[in-house]
């Protein structure tokens, strides 16, 4: 179960981060290829790493892909919308994305007892703490 979401969890940081260059960035809002391309990216990062198990994971990997360009094309219209409040926009982008990973993990596995209560453990607690911040301290 955690190996599947940190599988999917790692394309998503791959493409959203590694592999999206600026140029990327500025030219999907204006051409529809490059957005395009950053989806085909994604779906190209998941091919490979699911590589060995596409006929176990291959339904959830192409909701994965489409659901991603659906948020994509969201956050385009909030940028137009909103041009002032690009933080906010990414928190929530990034906060979908994470989201429907997790959406994923939990269809296929269902939720795990005590979920929970290992959420808000000290332990799971302390390293929320940590990286908010780190994020914005």
């Amino acid at each position: 179960m955690m190996l599947l979401f940190l599988k999917l969890l790692l394309c998503h940081i791959l493409g959203d981060f590694v592999l999206q260059t600026k140029r990327l960035v500025q030219q999907r809002s204006q051409d529809l290829r490059y957005l395009l391309l950053h989806i085909a990216i994604h779906a190209a990062l998941l091919a490979l790493v699911f590589c060995t198990s596409l006929d176990l994971y291959g339904q959830a990997l192409i909701f994965v892909v489409c659901s991603h360009l659906a948020i994509d094309s969201m956050k385009i219209w909030w940028e137009r919308k909103y041009p002032y409040h690009p933080t906010r926009l990414f928190v929530l982008d990034q906060l979908l994305h994470v989201g429907v990973l997790g959406a994923v993990v939990v269809y296929i596995y269902g939720i795990p007892e005590g979920l929970v209560a290992q959420l808000l453990s000290e332990k799971s607690l302390l390293y929320l703490t940590a990286f908010l911040l780190a994020a914005w301290g």
